[in-house]
């Protein structure tokens, strides 16, 4: 009879949380992809851009963003690492995310990388980075209810990058900017 209990709670707490955090097997695939970019349409240029991704969250439509994504309820882990950002574009990662309307997509930045920055950035002003946990946003809207791609538009955030000057102010200058899919 104990047994059967504890083995009861095991599958509860193993298998009865399976739903949480988007990433339930039946979800459908989401393949996060970031467009080709044209760094010469901005007044500087680009040179090198690196960044630590932490997780990331699939917004619905009307939903709020959490003060605090570190703890906010979608959050999804997509610790995918470092990754240059080149011009031609790339595959992030995917994750599952159950079906539904969204109307943004917000990737954290994080130090986690082994490299001790959340982005660098080497642009005609110098080279900079930053540790500060950085939450970029995406946003539009898409109806997920099959594996899906989805493609950000990366050339708002590579023309706000352009104008970083100083390292301190890499974290405000991504975070006031918004891309699109």
């Amino acid at each position: 009879m104990i047994l059967r209990v504890l083995l009861s709670l095991f599958f509860v707490f193993t298998f009865g949380c399976a739903e949480t955090k988007g990433t339930s097997t039946g979800n459908p695939f989401v393949t996060l992809k970031y467009q080709s970019f044209n760094a010469a349409l901005s007044v500087l240029m680009v040179n090198q851009l690196n960044f630590c991704f932490k997780r990331v969250r699939f917004k619905k439509l009307g939903e709020p963003s959490n003060p605090d994504p570190t703890v906010d309820s979608d959050n999804i882990d997509f610790a995918i690492g470092e990754k240059t950002i080149t011009s031609i574009g790339d595959t992030l990662g995917e994750v599952r995310v159950p079906p539904g309307v969204y109307a943004r997509v917000e990737l954290d930045l994080d130090n986690d990388c082994g490299n001790g920055y959340s982005a660098y950035i080497n642009n005609s002003n110098g080279t900079f980075s930053t540790n500060d946990r950085i939450t970029i946003k995406f946003e539009g809207t898409f109806t997920l209810e099959t594996n899906t791609e989805l493609d950000l538009v990366i050339q708002p955030i590579i023309n706000a990058v352009d104008t970083v000057n100083n390292s301190a102010n890499i974290k405000s200058t991504l975070e006031a900017i918004s891309g699109g899919f």
